[in-house]
This record gives structure tokens, C-alpha cells and sequence, in this order.
């Protein structure tokens, strides 16, 4: 599993935002974003580089 810390998040909407995104990429596998903890994770072989991206341009940082 790979983990991203994530800034920005501040509600359930945000992890759904975030979860979308990711799961939009290829090979993500089983994608979780946990708002306590301000992480994503995903199973898959997707790399951190095209899931930064992603994440950031929807409009929150990548730790």
C-alpha cells in the first residue's frame, strides 16, 4: 500500500474529492482517505508522481 500525506482536507466532502480523483487514475486498486490522519492510500501499482498530480489539481497539497 502507498500512502500520500494530504493538506487541505477539512471535511467528508473533501475526502470524497480526493478519493475521486485517485480512483479516476489506472491501477489505484482499493483507495482510502482518512480525514483524521490527512492521508490517502491505494493498493495499486499507481505511481505517487501521476497521484500528486491528481490530487493537486483539484486543489489540495501533497506532503
Amino acid at each position: 500500500m502507498t500512502t500520500l500525506k494530504i493538506s487541505g482536507m477539512s471535511c467528508q466532502n473533501c475526502v470524497g474529492s480526493v478519493k475521486k480523483a485517485i480512483e479516476a487514475i489506472e491501477d489505484t486498486g482499493e483507495v482510502t482517505v482518512n480525514l483524521e490522519t490527512g492521508t490517502a492510500a491505494w493498493t495499486g501499482s499507481a505511481d505517487t508522481e501521476t497521484v500528486t498530480k491528481a490530487v493537486t489539481a483539484i486543489g489540495f497539497g501533497v506532503e
